[in-house]
């Protein structure tokens, strides 16, 4: 026969024991010991230093002296003396200065509170399920912080799983958020449970927001600047306000645009012919109180108002200048007006380049200042005025720009009073012809008088002698027109 409990190592009595009420009383201790167990503490270490009968504790992890190597154990104060219980698994214990139980579980005293809490299903005033293993009914469900902050975590498997918060009316779907077969971060509702239309999407790469379906505002502004941003002005008119002010409205017959344009999207010099940038004033010249400055044979100058003051000009002046391109072809052209100083140097000229890229000669424009003047001839071509008239001491001439000229005077011959033959003649006369010419002219004259008549020789493009011719002597001095047409270039 034993002598002890297989399970609370009870001292047993033996048959024809002595003392039999020694084992009784032990048994007895034990069990008043362990039944009904209640202990002080479970963090002691080492036995209190006016322990009072009947005292218990469950020795601490780490324990010195009179406990050492106790650690777990039942302690309890009897007789004067400790008495040590090893507990066995699944022992209770109500913890008084915790008030609370503690089980010896895996070899360790753990609160209800230390335990690991693990359900296959959890209903709150509700009935889980295999899908909904928790399940809750209530008006409102609160999750605290405990000291600090606080996180509701929804993992998935993989990337193409689905972790999300889905919002139902009447156990149908409306609105999903959350990560939805992929990991961007994405809004979708719907109307019937079944069919989901995405209302934005975060790409949980680049943070970029995208909105696939119109997204409407009364006012949009900014948390720094509420008086910032975008607002309905009126209907079919959207506006944009800086600082409380309306700037730009735009509505469905216009852009309004109440601030000056400013950055890449207007020219950002003079000659800045980048496509799809507006114009300023100013620039290529329009509007311009001061012209842009450029060289006329850049082959690169873009269509523009300015000045010419380098390259090849009508003349060694600046010109101010009109010019057109045709940058595809190599092709342009130049309408240019003289920079004088006075109202008399007004002068236009054009020119035009082909699309080999070669200029043309400038050929000028006449009008009312410049079709009377020097006249010119370069290499075939009229290069000063169309007309030149003028006259001196020799009589007058007129200059054409084809290289005509025609001089005409008044000379007066002495007398025709000298014999010849049966005639008379008057003395030999030189006409110097107010204005040269090339090559010998064609001259004609007459005398004043019905019965006189010219003798001229062979003329020099300088000069012409003659003599006036009369059937009678004429004693008196007579007048003769003379007239000489031929070329001065």
């Amino acid at each position: 026969m034993p002598d002890q409990t297989p399970i609370l190592s009870l001292p047993l009595i033996l048959p024809a024991q002595a003392q039999k009420h020694v084992t009784h009383n032990e048994a007895l201790r034990l069990l008043d010991v362990m039944v009904q167990l209640v202990v002080r503490n479970r963090t002691l270490t080492a036995p209190p230093p006016s322990p009072q009968e009947g005292d218990r504790h469950i020795i601490g992890a780490g324990a010195t002296g009179e406990w050492a190597g106790r650690d777990g154990q039942i302690a309890a104060f009897w007789d004067t003396a400790w008495l040590y219980l090893e507990p066995q698994e699944g022992w209770t214990a109500f913890i008084r200065d915790e008030g609370a139980q503690a089980v010896h579980e895996a070899g360790q005293w753990l609160a209800e509170t230390e335990k690991a809490a693990r359900f296959p299903e959890l209903g709150i005033n509700a009935t889980a399920d295999s899908v909904n293993r928790l399940s809750v009914n209530s008006d409102a469900t609160l999750l605290n912080h405990d000291g600090a902050g606080h996180q509701l975590k929804l993992n998935k498997s993989g990337p193409a799983d689905t972790a999300s918060l889905l919002y139902q009316s009447g156990f149908s779907g409306r609105a999903e958020i959350g990560l939805a077969g992929n990991d961007d971060l994405s809004i979708k509702v719907s109307a019937d449970g079944s069919a989901f239309q995405t209302a934005l999407v975060i790409d949980g790469t680049s943070a970029n927001v995208t909105l696939p379906g119109q997204v409407r505002v009364g006012a949009l502004g900014f948390a720094q600047e509420p008086d910032t941003g975008l607002a309905l002005v009126s209907a079919g008119s959207v506006g944009f306000t800086v600082g409380g002010t309306l700037r730009a409205t735009l509505g469905t017959a216009s852009l309004q645009v109440d601030v000056p344009l400013a950055g890449l999207a207007v020219t950002q010099s003079q000659t800045d012919a980048t496509a799809g940038r507006l114009l300023k004033v100013g620039d290529f010249g329009l509007g311009a109180t001061v012209s842009p400055d450029f060289d006329a044979d850049d082959a690169a100058l873009p269509s523009l108002i300015g000045r010419a003051t380098s390259g090849t000009r009508a003349d060694a002046s600046d010109w101010h200048m009109l010019h057109f391109s045709r940058a595809a072809a190599g092709q342009a052209a130049q309408l240019a007006v003289r920079d004088g100083l006075s109202a008399s140097d007004s002068q236009l000229a054009v020119r035009h380049r082909d699309e080999t890229g070669a200029w043309s000669a400038w050929n000028r424009i006449y009008g009312q200042k410049n079709v009377l003047g020097p006249v010119a001839l370069a290499s075939g071509e009229v290069s000063g005025a169309i007309f030149e008239r003028g006259s001196n001491a020799n009589g007058e001439y007129i200059r054409f720009a084809d290289g005509t000229q025609i001089c005409w005077h008044m000379v007066s011959v002495p007398n025709i009073s000298s014999t010849l033959g049966a005639l008379f003649q008057s003395p030999s006369t030189t006409w110097t012809y107010p204005a040269s010419f090339a090559t010998a002219p064609n001259v004609s004259g007459a005398v004043e008088g019905s019965q006189y008549w010219l003798g001229i020789a062979a003329p020099s493009g300088i000069t012409v002698q003659f003599r006036a011719l009369s059937p009678v002597s004429v004693g008196t001095a007579n007048d003769c027109r003379l007239t000489a047409i031929g070329r001065w270039a």
